[in-house]
């Protein structure tokens, strides 16, 4: 009896040693995609903005600013969004492990 119960919590940690491994690769691989979508991002703004810059008017200005402001602006959010998400899988594989303790 004893032995089963052990041998359950082993393999109840081993699956939650699995999901949290798979929920951090996932994290990570999410991460990745948005840093190279927010760069690209940045960068094809920065680019319009130069583009602007080199043949506009002080109006023109302002406007290529406002918008690399919100580009900028949306990264952080979507760079929020990220961390939340890692933090709420983690919490489920910590609380998917207790629940498979219990």
């Amino acid at each position: 009896m004893k032995q089963e119960v052990l041998k359950k919590i082993k393999e109840a940690e081993r699956q939650a040693e699995e999901i949290i491994k798979k929920a951090q690769e996932e994290a990570q691989n999410m991460i990745q995609e948005a840093y190279k979508e927010a760069s690209k991002i940045l960068e094809e703004a920065q680019e319009k903005r130069k583009k602007v810059l080199l043949n506009a008017d002080a109006e023109a200005r302002k406007e290529a600013e406002a918008h690399l402001k919100k580009l900028e602006e949306e990264y952080k959010k979507l760079d929020m969004k990220i961390k939340k998400d890692i933090e709420s899988r983690k919490k489920k594989a910590i609380e998917y492990i207790l629940k498979q303790i219990k």
